[in-house]
């Protein structure tokens, strides 16, 4: 798992493609925070600085010296905020989580408040390299990741995005594909000729906050070899629903999560997770 812009799924089952490109990402399951961010912090401190000296302060030179915007601030280095803090806190429907926003598929969706990072909010891509060539290949909207880079070579135990699926309305049938995709992705390394074995488990309806679609359910068994931390198993869970933004397209919502690691998420948590979903327009 990795970290930037569109891409288009397998030729085989539905088209994939996420959010409209415009940005960068590198490393196969290295997590990339964006340095952009840091320079521009940078920058914009040291303007100010320099004209505040200058002008001698709001009185002398007749008006306010703006201090620098609170979007340049390198989220890597911040402190994770309060579940108080998350917006719309006060509509949590699990007390105590954060809320992650995936704005371009309208989704909102609630992950534990304890070992989870909310990479969306911090201006950071989130996706799989495919080919292995550094460039991002599927990119998720409103990424968040549980326990980040566990050890050298692994990017977390579990993590969550929004992710839009082209040319197609069926829900039941895109769901498990769309799943099988990112376990393929999350646990394989095809490059290396690393490739998982995934089975669907189950794909059911789901009615949950207002919308309507179909869960699947996949299991994955990892190749040895991905990472000294990577498990010998993992487990997926894509929700499906309709795009009513876009004709013809859908939205889906999925966890990948490691089984048999020493912070496993588990599938309850995962459950809830998925079960939080709902539109941010509603």
């Amino acid at each position: 798992m990795s970290y930037q812009g569109g891409g288009y799924g397998p030729p085989q089952g539905p088209v994939m493609g996420g959010p409209p490109p415009g940005r960068q990402g590198v490393g196969n399951r290295i997590l990339i925070i964006s340095l952009v961010l840091v320079m521009i912090a940078a920058a914009a401190i040291a303007i100010g600085i320099v004209a505040s000296s200058f002008l001698g302060g709001d009185e002398q030179a007749g008006g306010t010296v703006a201090s620098p915007s609170p979007s340049a601030s390198p989220a890597s280095e911040s402190p994770e905020p309060s579940p108080e803090a998350s917006s719309g806190a006060d509509e949590l429907i699990n007390p105590g989580w954060k809320l992650a926003t995936a704005e371009y598929y309208d989704f909102y969706y609630e992950v534990p408040y304890s070992g989870w990072t909310l990479l969306g909010a911090a201006g950071v891509s989130y996706g799989f390299d495919e080919d292995g060539d550094e460039e991002l290949d599927y990119t998720w909207e409103g990424p968040t990741v549980y326990q980040k880079e566990p050890c050298e070579g692994w990017s977390s135990y579990a993590a969550a995005g929004a992710f839009g699926v082209l040319d197609s309305t069926d829900t039941e049938d895109s769901a498990p594909k769309v799943a099988e995709r990112w376990g393929e992705l999350q646990w394989g390394r095809e490059e290396d000729g690393l490739t998982p074995a995934t089975e669907v488990r189950s794909v059911e309806p789901l009615e949950v906050n207002g919308l309507s679609g179909h869960l699947a359910i996949v299991d994955v068994t990892a190749p040895a070899g991905l990472a000294e931390c990577a498990p010998e198993s993992g487990v997926v869970y894509t929700a499906a629903f309709k795009d009513e933004e876009r004709a013809g397209r859908l939205r889906t919502l999925s966890v990948t999560a490691d089984v048999g690691v020493s912070e496993e998420l588990g599938e309850s948590r995962i459950d809830k997770i998925i079960r939080s979903v709902r539109d941010i327009s509603a």
